[in-house]
């Protein structure tokens, strides 16, 4: 008698939470927020703690809110582990932050995992985070291209970028992997010494074009060197953010089927 009891009592407790689940999801797919909240935070009647705890989760991963996420993951940390598409979410969610949070994150709560797609996430995260080389034999195929591109900036320096601007306008870009630009600024300083060393010929050292021209000669090259030190930092940041849109794609979009 006791068994069926149980039974009966577990059955109904599990229904009980996958139609609470699924008219969340209902809530999550028509996007309607004032609902989720009313639903998570005001009628709560008969959701076990833990279901609640996960589902609250997944709405403040929606929100971005940091610090609520990792309050909820600690209470559901079985059920969010457990779906996987969402675990994925929220490692992808952390590795974007790259603050307080996600060092956290990465540091404390995914030490205690050692299943390979907490692993993997960790290595993203070295990788995001060091300038020194990481073993990447475990790198999906997918993220390579931009993995070996984000490996090779790292591996420059932003004052060589600007040594070699000043060695040869434009050079610096050339090193920082705009071609385009290289060239550029390299026609460009070559047409105003031009127009400098014309005007010098023609009028004289003393001569206010031959000043002038001189004067935007002088200003575009220095102007150049300090553009090609900033300009390598903003190609560093440009590889950083390819490396993380290609893994957001990789686990969010090809795996959803798995989910």
């Amino acid at each position: 008698m006791k068994q069926i009891l149980f039974f009966f009592i577990f059955s109904f407790s599990f229904s009980y939470s996958q139609n609470n689940l699924s008219f969340y999801n209902h809530l999550e797919k028509n996007k309607l927020e004032e609902e989720k909240f009313h639903f998570l935070y005001k009628d709560t009647n008969g959701i076990h703690p833990d279901t609640l705890a996960y589902l609250r989760c997944r709405f403040q991963l929606s929100r971005q809110n940091d610090s609520l996420i990792l309050r909820d993951f600690k209470w559901s940390e079985k059920i969010s582990y457990n779906d996987t598409f969402f675990f994925k979410q929220l490692n992808v969610h952390f590795l974007a932050r790259q603050n307080k949070h996600s060092a956290f994150w990465f540091d404390v709560i995914l030490k205690h995992y050692t299943d390979s797609l907490a692993q993997q996430f960790c290595l993203y995260n070295k990788i995001l985070n060091t300038k020194f080389s990481v073993d990447t034999s475990t790198i999906p195929q997918a993220l390579h291209l931009s993995l070996l591109k984000l490996e090779r900036i790292n591996h420059k320096k932003a004052f060589i970028s600007a040594g070699l601007s000043m060695l040869l306008p434009g050079l610096g870009k050339l090193y920082n992997g705009r071609k385009y630009s290289f060239r550029n600024v390299f026609s460009a300083h070559v047409l105003l010494a031009a127009k400098f060393l014309e005007s010098n010929y023609r009028l004289g050292l003393v001569h206010p074009y031959t000043m002038i021209t001189f004067g935007f000669f002088t200003t575009y090259y220095f102007a150049n060197i300090l553009g090609s030190y900033y300009d390598f930092k903003e190609v560093r940041k440009e590889a950083k953010l390819n490396f993380l849109k290609d893994v957001q794609t990789y686990y969010t979009e090809y795996t959803t089927i798995a989910h």
